[in-house]
């Protein structure tokens, strides 16, 4: 219940940061540019919120009970590691193709215990090392909430009563971040089920909670 309820409140802080950035345009060029804008400002300030919620789903898999207010303390003082991932991210899931990288690099901070930079970069790993599993399991996700963003885009351009347009978009932008949410419980499940993560330096897989890689003697952080 705990988890819907922050699925939730992730999407109406989006609807209200989309409410108060978005302008009326004439154009559907000027209106989509105006939307990824918007879609990178909100990725790079949501991301504390969607690690909290990986950490929710670690917390409630490994010890079947947790708080939100626990999974704030963890996450919050990593914030600057969650703009590196929301900014690298962002740019990766703009491309579609790449957009894993995004989630798994949450996954891999929260879960493994990377940070910033190394996260994303184990992510990347996992991503080409089982390329046809996260692409079939995550890039349909982002496809349709980019279109469902794309379509409210669309129709806010032939509303004309005041304030619609906003209300429209918006509307688009928290339906978009329910799915994204969605996407990422799913991850953060697969990725932790699976019980092993890629040490940067030299590839190998080894358990989740290790903080020095058995093959080749690294510290990993």
């Amino acid at each position: 219940m705990q988890i819907l309820l922050l699925v939730t409140f992730i999407a109406l802080i989006n609807y209200i940061i989309s409410y108060n950035l978005w302008i009326h345009t004439d154009t559907l060029h000027n209106a989509l540019i105006l939307m990824f804008i918007i879609l990178f400002i909100e990725l790079l300030f949501s991301s504390i919120l969607m690690a909290i919620i990986v950490e929710y789903v670690k917390e409630e898999e490994l010890y079947l009970k947790t708080s939100i207010k626990r999974c704030v303390a963890r996450i919050a003082p990593k914030f600057l590691d969650y703009l590196i991932i929301g900014f690298t991210g962002s740019i990766a899931l703009f491309t579609i193709i790449l957009s894993p990288l995004y989630f798994l690099g949450l996954a891999s901070n929260v879960i493994a215990g990377y940070s910033g930079f190394d996260a994303i970069y184990e992510g990347a790993k996992r991503f080409h090392r089982d390329f046809s599993k996260y692409f079939v399991r995550i890039v349909p996700d982002v496809i349709l909430a980019l279109l469902i963003l794309i379509m409210f885009t669309y129709a806010s351009l032939y509303v004309s009563e005041p304030f619609s347009p906003k209300i429209l978009f918006s509307t688009g932008s928290f339906l978009s971040w329910l799915l994204l949410s969605k996407t990422t419980i799913k991850t953060s499940r697969e990725y932790l089920y699976h019980g092993l993560k890629i040490c940067v330096y030299c590839s190998r897989e080894i358990p989740i909670a290790s903080r020095e890689c058995r093959w080749c003697k690294a510290k990993l952080k």
